[in-house]
C-alpha cells in the first residue's frame, strides 16, 4: 500500500529523510559547539531552518515513529523559548538539557530512517482520456466547453493556429472529468483529425505520460508512452503535423507553466481551429499561458440540490427508483431509509459541495446500508474507516504537497477553527503572525493571494467576501496535523467527561464550554494557542469563567497566542506570568488593564483594533503594521491603560 507524503507538522517542523540531514548536521556542530553562546546559537540556526524548509512526511509511518516526531516537534517549541528565555536569563542548563534531548533523538532515528522515505505517487493518479464517468452539476460549463471545441474560434496568440482555454479549480472539483467528457464527446471527436491526451504531473519521470489517439480508420488504436519532451515534442509532431488536433494538458503546475513557450513552440505544427484545454489548481495559469477572461472555466463547490443528488446517488444508486422502492415496502423499511438519509445529511454537509466526497465517501458507504456502521464512521477523518487506502487522500494530498514550506503551518492552522468559519483579510494575518508562522524575515508577498490563487478557499462571492478554506481541505488540515489542532465547538453537558488529546497543542473552544473544560487544559502545560470564541449565553456563568480563565493560565507557561472573543470582567493578573506571550486578542470593555510590570510593558505593545484590544510582542508589531496596515490598527498608550 502506498501512502502520500502529507506531513505531521508543528512550529514550521515536520519530519521525512530530510530529518537525517538535520540530526547528521545537528551532530557535527554539536561537537564544534563548545560555549554556552556556541550552543545557543545552535539551536537559533536549526529553528530558523525549520521555519522556512518544507519537509514532506510520509502518513504509512509507524506507530513509533510518529511519536518519535511529536517528541521531535516539542523538543523544538522547547528550543523556542529556551532561546527567547535565554535572552532574560542565561540558563546554560535549559540549553544543555534541550541539547541532550536532540542528542537522544538522533540515536533514535537510525531505528526507523527508512520508514521515513518518500515514496512514488501512485499510479493510478496517472490519468487518461478513458476514466470518463457522469458529471453531476456541471451543465452550464459542460455547454460553454462544448460550444469552444465546436467553434471556429480564433487562437489567442498570434503566432499559432491553437487556441487555448484553462479549466480552474482545487483538487477534486472534477476538472478532469470534464475534460474526459468533452475529449470524448462524438461531436467534438468529428471536429479534430488527431485528439491527443497529456497528463503533466508526474514526479517520478522525466516528462508527460501521453495518449494520442487519431479519428483516421487505420490508426483508430490508442498509444501510451512516458518520455523526455524532445521524444515527446517527436511523437506529437509526427501525428499532429498539419492536422486539425485537440489536446488536453491535465495537470499544470508551476514547473510546466514556466516552460509554456517550449511547449507552444512544437503547436505550431497544427492545422488553424486547434484547441487545446489545459486543467490546473492555480489561478495563475491563465495568465501564465496568455489566455483571455473568457477563455477559463472556473469550477467551485457544487450548489447543495445537486450536491445532495449526487451524494444519494453514489450511495444507493438511483436515489428515486429506491425511495419509491422504501416508499411501498412496510413502516419499518420506511423509517430505515429515513435514517440513513438524515445520517447521509449529516455527512454530505461535513464536505461542503465537493464532488470528489461526494463519489469516494459515497462507495464507502454504499458498502453497508446500515446506519450503526454509518454512525460509527462518522468521526473518522473524511467519514472512511481508512483514508490511506483511498484516492481522496492522494488527490487532496498533492494540494499540501505542492505549498511552498512557508505556507505549510498557515494552512494548518484553519484545522483550529470550525468548518465555514469565516475569515477576514487582516484577520488571517494577524493569526499567522500571531502563531508564529509568518516572521520578520520570512518571505515577502501575500499570503492570502497564495492561498486564492492555490484555490484553496471557496469562492468569495458566495461568502460575502470573506475567506473560508474549502471543507474538503479543512479536512485534509486535521488528517495532516494529526490532532495538533483540537476544537471543542459542541455544547458540552454537564455529565459529560471532558478529554483533550495529550498531542494537543493548539485549542480552539466555545465560551459555554470554557469553564466545564478548565480542568482539562490545565492539564495540558504545554498548549501553545488557545482561541476562546462566542459569547457567554448565561450571564450568571460570568464569575465561574473568569475564575478559571485566572486558574488556566496560570497552568499554560507556554501559551503564545491567545484569542478571548469574550471578557465579562478585567484580565486576571496571570496574563502578566505568560512570559513565551506573544499576542493577546481582547474585547474593549475594560476599564483598566491588570497591573503589569515594567519588564513585561517594555515588551510588549498595545493597540485597538475595532471592538478589541490587541497585545502583542514588539518583535511582531513592526510585522503587524506592515501586514494589516488596512486593518486600522492603531497603537494605545498601555501605561495609560494599567492600574
Amino acid at each position: 500500500m502506498e501512502f502520500i507524503p502529507i506531513g505531521l507538522t508543528a512550529v514550521g517542523w515536520v519530519a521525512s529523510p530530510w530529518a537525517t540531514v538535520w540530526i547528521n548536521s545537528f551532530r557535527s556542530r554539536r561537537k564544534q559547539s563548545r560555549t554556552g553562546k556556541q550552543k545557543l546559537n545552535l539551536l537559533k540556526q536549526f529553528v530558523d531552518l525549520g521555519r522556512e524548509d518544507k519537509v514532506p512526511h510520509s502518513q504509512g509511518d509507524l506507530l513509533y515513529s510518529k511519536n518519535w516526531l511529536r517528541r521531535f516537534k516539542d523538543a523544538i517549541s522547547d528550543a523556542e523559548d529556551a532561546i527567547y528565555s535565554h535572552e532574560f536569563a542565561k540558563d546554560d542548563n535549559q540549553i544543555n538539557n534541550i541539547l541532550e534531548i536532540f542528542e537522544d533523538l538522533a540515536g533514535e532515528k537510525k531505528a526507523f530512517s527508512q520508514k521515513l522515505m518518500q515514496q512514488e505517487i501512485s499510479t493510478w493518479r496517472r490519468t487518461n482520456y478513458l476514466m470518463c464517468r457522469e458529471i453531476k452539476g456541471r451543465t452550464d460549463e459542460t455547454e460553454k466547453l462544448k460550444n469552444w471545441l465546436l467553434s471556429d474560434q480564433s487562437s489567442t496568440n498570434s503566432n499559432t493556429n491553437v487556441s487555448a482555454l484553462s479549466i480552474i479549480g482545487t483538487g477534486g472539483i472534477r476538472k478532469t472529468i470534464l475534460s474526459q467528457l468533452a475529449f470524448n464527446n462524438q461531436e467534438v471527436q468529428q471536429n479534430f483529425e488527431v485528439r491527443a491526451w497529456v497528463f503533466l504531473y508526474e514526479p517520478t519521470r522525466p516528462g508527460p505520460t501521453v495518449y494520442i489517439k487519431a479519428n483516421e480508420s487505420n490508426s483508430a488504436s490508442s498509444d501510451q508512452t512516458s518520455t523526455s519532451f524532445e521524444d515527446f515534442h517527436n511523437k506529437f509532431v509526427s501525428n499532429t503535423k498539419n492536422k486539425r488536433f485537440f489536446m488536453v494538458l491535465d495537470d499544470l503546475w508551476n514547473e510546466f507553466a514556466d516552460e509554456w513557450d517550449k511547449y507552444l513552440s512544437l503547436f505550431k505544427c497544427g492545422k488553424h481551429g486547434s484547441k487545446i484545454i489545459v486543467t490546473a489548481r492555480l489561478k495563475g495559469v491563465a495568465n501564465v499561458i496568455n489566455l483571455d477572461p473568457d477563455s477559463q472555466i472556473d469550477l467551485d463547490v457544487l450548489r447543495q440540490d445537486e450536491y445532495l443528488k449526487l451524494f444519494k446517488e453514489c450511495v444507493f444508486g438511483n436515489s428515486e427508483l429506491l425511495s419509491e422502492e422504501f416508499a411501498f415496502g412496510n413502516k419499518s423499511s420506511r423509517e430505515d431509509y429515513s435514517a440513513l438519509e438524515n445520517v447521509l445529511f449529516r455527512i454530505a454537509m461535513r464536505f461542503g459541495g465537493s464532488p470528489l466526497a461526494a463519489v469516494e465517501v459515497g462507495r464507502e458507504l454504499k458498502l453497508s446500508l446500515d446506519q450503526e456502521r454509518w454512525n460509527s464512521i462518522l468521526p473518522n477523518k473524511f467519514c472512511i474507516a481508512d483514508p490511506r487506502e483511498k484516492d481522496i487522500i492522494s488527490i487532496l494530498g498533492l494540494c499540501y504537497r505542492k505549498l511552498p514550506g512557508r505556507l505549510e503551518q498557515c494552512y494548518l492552522s484553519c484545522a483550529l477553527f470550525p468548518r465555514d468559519y469565516q475569515f477576514e483579510e487582516h484577520q488571517l494575518n494577524l493569526i499567522w503572525i500571531g502563531m508564529g508562522f509568518v516572521h520578520s524575515g520570512s518571505t515577502a508577498g501575500n499570503y492570502i493571494k497564495d492561498f486564492s490563487i492555490r484555490s484553496f478557499f471557496i469562492d468569495t462571492a458566495r461568502t460575502d467576501n470573506k475567506y473560508v478554506f474549502h471543507h474538503v481541505l479543512h479536512e485534509l488540515a486535521e488528517y495532516i496535523s494529526d490532532g495538533e489542532f483540537f476544537r471543542l465547538e459542541k455544547k458540552i453537558m454537564e455529565s459529560e467527561s471532558i478529554e483533550i488529546p495529550e498531542e494537543a497543542r493548539h485549542v480552539y473552544i466555545l465560551a459555554d464550554n470554557f469553564a466545564k473544560a478548565s480542568e482539562a487544559l490545565r492539564r495540558n502545560e504545554k498548549l501553545r494557542s488557545l482561541v476562546i470564541d462566542g459569547p457567554l449565553s448565561n450571564s450568571n456563568d460570568e464569575k465561574s469563567f473568569m475564575k478559571s480563565l485566572g486558574k488556566v493560565l496560570n497552568n499554560l507557561k507556554s501559551l503564545r497566542f491567545l484569542v478571548l472573543s469574550v471578557l465579562p470582567q478585567n484580565l486576571p493578573t496571570t496574563v502578566g506570568k505568560l512570559k513565551y506571550l506573544r499576542y493577546l486578542e481582547f474585547p474593549i470593555n475594560q476599564e483598566k488593564l491588570p497591573k503589569l510590570s515594567n519588564s513585561f510593558q517594555r515588551n510588549y505593545t498595545l493597540k485597538r483594533w475595532d471592538s478589541k484590544y490587541l497585545l502583542v510582542a514588539k518583535d511582531i508589531d513592526k510585522l503587524i503594521e506592515h501586514r494589516c496596515s488596512s486593518a486600522k490598527i492603531v497603537n494605545e498608550d498601555m501605561i495609560y491603560y494599567c492600574c
